[in-house]
């Protein structure tokens, strides 16, 4: 029995940390303070439509993190570029387009870590519809001392690259 009602609060807890998740970047502000600093994030939304030759596909499943045709540079600097409260991170990454909310992969290999800014890519195959016209925010989750922070960029215009 004992068993049972722990791994019922345990479900109950895993349940309220990713709702916490889902509900955090879709209410995502624009500004965060996060140690003291006020937190911006900034965003340009690629998609590259270049053919590619035979040569350069992959063969077998394709890592998005690193060939992703959807491309989000992503940066978190605080809004007056003063330094960043040490030991900040950029966790996970979300887009808004026209229909809805989806987590975009992390490359952790294309991230460059300054005392004032964290810029990080983060790349999608999409396998939706994307309109080139469209609006599109970015969240980022970003975690300091334990604690998960979501901010967001303004709306960013997709640029599409052929």
């Amino acid at each position: 029995m004992r068993n049972k009602i722990t791994s019922a609060l345990l479900s109950l807890m895993f349940l309220g940390i990713l709702a916490n998740a889902q509900n955090g970047y879709q209410s995502a502000r624009e500004k965060v303070k996060i140690g003291g600093k006020q937190i911006i994030a900034k965003s340009e939304i690629y998609l590259n439509l270049m053919p590619q030759s035979i040569e350069d596909k992959p063969v077998g499943k394709v890592d998005c993190s690193k060939s992703g045709t959807l491309i989000a540079p992503v940066t978190i600097e605080t809004f007056d570029n003063s330094k960043l409260p040490k030991g900040i991170e950029i966790i996970r990454v979300w887009m808004k387009n026209n229909d809805g909310w989806r987590q975009i992969q992390f490359n952790r290999n294309e991230r460059s870590i300054k005392e004032t800014s964290i810029n990080s890519v983060a790349r999608a195959c999409p396998n939706y519809v994307i309109k080139p016209e469209g609006k599109i925010i970015a969240a980022v989750e970003v975690k300091y001392r334990g604690k998960n922070y979501f901010v967001r960029t303004s709306q960013v215009k997709l640029e599409v690259v052929y």
